[in-house]
């Protein structure tokens, strides 16, 4: 399985724009040393969602990093993203491998060890694990950090800790087994976007340098 530094992913919500520009938050988030950015409007039109993509696509290419679609293999491939993030109820990571083919990213939304078992049968590089703890963003109920550790565990592929995640979390979740966070709205829903991030990358180097 091909290699991605994870860490630290960031996942758009156009609920906290606050009137700035989506494309500077994204920047200022990569200043900050955001690893991974996943494009998600879940309601957006096609042509707004596209032309979003093609907004960012240059500014995550600059920093090198990935550019993850939440749900749209069509947009996904339109756009050339690096690869697309599916959800339990979207389309199979099958039919995605199948679409975007070997060279792009697949991840997948799991609850449960069962759901993650189910997804080690088709080709997919990273889970999303959670909601982990209670979250505005993730409704779903909180599978918690035991959870989190058994899924980790059952599983050979990078596990991301999703729901609830604050700076003060980053530790817990990543001694029970997780490859990294992934943070939406401690990450928008303040003043300085790159200031937050880089907090959570001093945490996560914090954490690498313990073990």
């Amino acid at each position: 399985m091909r290699s991605f530094n994870f860490s630290l992913y960031v996942i758009t919500d156009n609920r906290y724009l606050r009137n700035r520009s989506l494309p500077d938050l994204v920047e200022a988030a990569l200043r900050g040393g955001a690893a991974a950015v996943q494009l998600r409007n879940k309601e957006a039109d096609t042509a707004d969602f596209i032309e979003e993509g093609l907004q960012l696509l240059p500014i995550t290419r600059k920093y090198k990093v990935p550019l993850i679609v939440n749900d749209r293999i069509d947009v996904a491939v339109e756009i050339d993203a690096d690869g697309v993030h599916l959800g339990q109820e979207d389309a199979s990571p099958e039919e995605a491998r199948s679409i975007l083919g070997m060279s792009k990213i697949i991840g997948v939304s799991v609850h449960s060890v069962t759901q993650a078992m189910e997804a080690l049968e088709f080709p997919v590089d990273y889970l999303g694990a959670g909601s982990i703890y209670p979250s505005k963003t993730e409704p779903r109920e909180a599978i918690g950090v035991q959870t989190l550790e058994r899924i980790c565990k059952s599983v050979g592929i990078p596990v991301i800790a999703i729901g609830g995640i604050t700076v003060d979390k980053v530790e817990e979740v990543m001694k029970n087994g997780a490859s990294g966070v992934a943070v939406i709205s401690d990450v928008w829903d303040t003043d300085d976007v790159e200031e937050r991030v880089r907090e959570y990358a001093s945490e996560l180097e914090a954490v690498k340098r313990s073990r």
